[in-house]
């Protein structure tokens, strides 16, 4: 029985996914991709034009998949450290995954050649991120907790700095555990918001 086009195409997703993420992307064909997924190459040119555009909507789709926690955070109630720390755990979760720690290897292993992966990972993943950041900033500044509006500079301000070093120690091989990831998170909050605090009404 053949597969319906919907069923053809996230068969031909989940099996690039993994085979993408387990042998990188000079080690895949789309020969392999049909042997794992089915259908034809005329099936897989026709919905995702080659090997390239095939990779850009599985970077696409990962990214929309872990991010979905993110977007399902209450930006109303409790107080601006709360609504922080609880992005933070969510977000430093997220990038230390294995499954993102992998994908971020692969697209860096191929940005000199294919700059456009690098990109879409950008926008699908980090600024993704630093959106919905900024929306909890905005709603914070909007409660008069803090003293400036949010904007997605400022998200990524806050994104980056509690990722640097352990987006790194995660791609080097160490695993980031909750411990280390609540008081890294805490201790970021705590600076950042010493800077955006609207001061207290005597």
């Amino acid at each position: 029985m053949s597969q319906q086009p919907g069923a053809r195409t996230s068969a031909m997703l989940d099996a690039a996914c993994d085979l993408f993420l387990e042998h990188g992307f000079a080690g895949v064909s789309v020969n392999s991709v049909i042997a794992k997924a089915g259908g034809s190459k005329r099936d897989l040119y026709s919905e995702f034009g080659g090997k390239e555009g095939l990779f850009r909507r599985v970077i696409a789709g990962i990214c929309q998949e872990v991010l979905a926690p993110l977007e399902m955070l209450p930006m109303h109630g409790g107080s601006v450290e709360e609504a922080l720390v609880t992005f933070g755990k969510t977000f430093v979760a997220i990038l230390v995954s294995p499954r993102v720690v992998s994908l971020q290897r692969l697209v860096a292993s191929e940005a000199s050649r294919y700059p456009e992966f690098a990109r879409d990972f950008l926008n699908h993943g980090p600024s993704s991120a630093y959106s919905i950041a900024a929306a909890i900033l905005t709603e914070c500044y909007r409660r008069g907790e803090i003293r400036r509006d949010g904007s997605e500079e400022l998200g990524a301000i806050f994104c980056d700095m509690l990722v640097a070093d352990l987006q790194f120690r995660a791609m080097a091989g160490e695993v980031i555990g909750d411990e280390i990831i609540d008081a890294k998170v805490r201790l970021g909050v705590n600076v950042f918001l010493q800077g955006l605090q609207a001061p207290t009404r005597s």
